[in-house]
């Protein structure tokens, strides 16, 4: 296709020469002639690579797919999201590796926004039903969703704000009317005259002042267009690319009632987005230097364009909000039911309205390679109820809290979990997981911990709180350690709240017996294989005693112990 093109062009500008130079009329025609065919090629060269950039997207949709299926999460890109909040942090929500990585299988900025959206903010049970539904039908045809993948342009390394440069085209100045007549009517005028101007009686000095005139014209019309351009290409790839995506939604007989909403809303703004479609290989030609430089002016291109500009401006501006986002809400359903289709072991998770509550069983992480995963069952008694988890370094007591608000997240998104079974209540996840101090700030760790642990005290009257803490206050002595860390979960419970610790300080097990039936002690542990300590990371009931330190120490050959 580039080789056709340069003989095209070459072609047609032999014979504009010969129709200049040597005084040959017939060869302006065609010269015309292969103008237009140059532009034609133009146009089917961006559609011939449009057709490589799917199915190179289709390829990569496969082999991140494998990747999310092994465990690969290193081969995933970081999520097109992130967040300040602290259950991002703590929770491993964000970033490279993140569960955001895992769940976001369409790679679209706005389908990692409203995925982030969703795990944060929990839905009511209602709507979480209504996801349910949606995500079942979508992962029974994976073909689909292959092809919203692809049509989203799923994995692509670009920043589209197609709302935002529907915006500065509906702050731009359309070009004057008379512009657009006279685009129309000159060029024919002046390509008669240069042609055949002798043949007519026409002077032949007309011909070449009308060609002046138009290129002045040309001059003007690029001026019009020059503020319009940008927004018009960032909201013409975007329609190219999700044209088939609003094609297939429209031919789908969607059960879900979340899929037809979407579907119906889609087709509304079907017409600007095919409008739309039609312009880009228009404005991506414009980009040929050929184009631009020499059959742009003969043409007055950029008028017709820039015509072709504000008529969508008048018609079909303010469509493109409402198609965003519903692309938004149904790449983050496709992203869920690819979830779903690539564990088929996941469930789909209860969530019932009613007093604060959580069981599961079979709880594992959805982060932890599918080899080394292990099931526990975990439950909280309902309000004021502690979970109080002891055990030796790196028997899985932080993973495990990281696992349960990992579940209570996805659950409330409306995403399937890795359990066999889950029931919850609306729940509002507070967390202190992961906390550093800050050169920058001046802030300890021991001072950033209590800033977490302050913003969660506050949490309001009524409030359904689920609490995760690890390793509470451990930047302190054993005697304030235990006081303060006593008084703060007396506080939580006695608020109504439930959730669970994790520590290595026995002393605080006194809350056993200052909240008798109200804190369940379970603990993990290992064993001794010769100089190999062995995890199992099984949940037990009871408290334990002993740690592993020192044999962790020993085995580091650490001097002294």
């Amino acid at each position: 296709m580039s080789f056709a093109r340069l003989v095209v062009f070459g072609a047609m500008l032999a014979f504009f020469g010969a129709g200049a130079f040597a005084k040959q009329r017939w060869a302006f025609g065609v010269g015309a002639v292969a103008a237009a065919v140059f532009a034609a090629l133009i146009v089917a060269h961006a559609r011939i690579e449009l057709a490589v950039e799917r199915l190179t997207r289709a390829a990569r949709f496969a082999e991140r797919g494998l990747a999310r299926i092994d465990g690969d999460l290193g081969a995933l890109p970081p999520p097109r999201a992130t967040s300040d909040d602290r259950r991002a942090t703590d929770l491993d929500l964000v970033g490279p590796g993140s569960l955001l990585s895992l769940l976001d299988a369409m790679e679209t900025k706005e389908s990692a926004a409203r995925l982030l959206t969703w795990l944060l903010h929990p839905a009511a049970p209602a709507e979480l039903a209504a996801r349910h539904q949606a995500i079942e039908e979508l992962a029974a045809d994976p073909s689909l969703v292959e092809r919203l993948y692809v049509d989203a342009g799923g994995g692509d390394d670009d920043a589209v704000d197609p709302l935002g440069a529907a915006r500065a085209l509906a702050r731009s100045r359309p070009a004057p009317a008379w512009l657009g007549l006279v685009g129309l009517a000159l060029p024919p005028v002046t390509l008669s005259l240069l042609a055949a101007g002798d043949r007519v009686g026409a002077p032949s000095w007309l011909g070449y002042a009308l060609l002046a005139a138009q290129l002045a014209l040309a001059a003007t019309a690029s001026r019009h267009l020059s503020s319009k351009l940008a927004p018009a290409l960032v909201l013409a790839r975007w329609a190219s690319r999700v044209r088939p995506l609003v094609r297939d939604l429209g031919a789908l007989s969607a059960k879900s009632a979340a899929l037809r909403a979407a579907a119906t809303r889609l087709s509304a703004a079907a017409d600007a987005i095919e409008t739309l479609d039609r312009l880009s290989a228009w404005i991506e030609a414009r980009s040929s230097a050929p184009l631009a430089i020499l059959l742009g002016p003969l043409v007055l291109y950029d008028a017709h364009l820039g015509r072709a500009i504000d008529r969508f401006c008048r018609r079909g501006a303010e469509k493109i909000g409402e198609a965003e986002d519903e692309l938004a809400v149904v790449l983050a359903l496709a992203g869920l039911a690819t979830f779903r289709f690539e564990h088929p072991e996941a469930t789909l998770p209860e969530v019932v309205d009613g007093a604060p509550a959580l069981e599961i069983e079979g709880l594992v992480h959805p982060l932890l390679p599918p080899g080394s995963r292990v099931a526990n069952d975990v439950a909280f008694g309902g309000p004021g109820t502690l979970l109080f988890v002891t055990g030796s370094n790196m028997s899985g007591k932080s993973t495990l809290l990281r696992a349960t608000g990992v579940l209570v997240a996805m659950a409330q998104a409306g995403a399937p979990v890795l359990a066999r079974r889950a029931r919850l209540s609306p729940l509002v996840v507070r967390t202190s997981l992961r906390v550093s101090d800050s050169l920058a700030r001046g802030v300890s760790h021991f001072y950033a911990e209590l800033q977490a642990l302050r913003e969660l005290t506050e949490r309001p009257a009524g409030e359904p709180t689920l609490f995760l803490l690890d390793e509470i206050l451990h930047g302190t002595n054993s005697e304030e350690r235990v006081a303060g860390a006593r008084g703060v979960l007396l506080h939580l419970m006695d608020g109504g709240a439930m959730g669970a610790v994790t520590t290595h300080d026995l002393g605080l097990a006194v809350l056993v017996d200052d909240r008798p039936g109200k804190v369940r002690a379970v603990h993990l542990l290992e064993h001794a294989d010769g100089d190999r300590l062995v995890f199992d990371y099984k949940l037990r009931d009871g408290l334990l005693r002993s740690g592993n330190a020192l044999r962790l120490m020993r085995s580091l050959g650490l001097p002294g112990v």
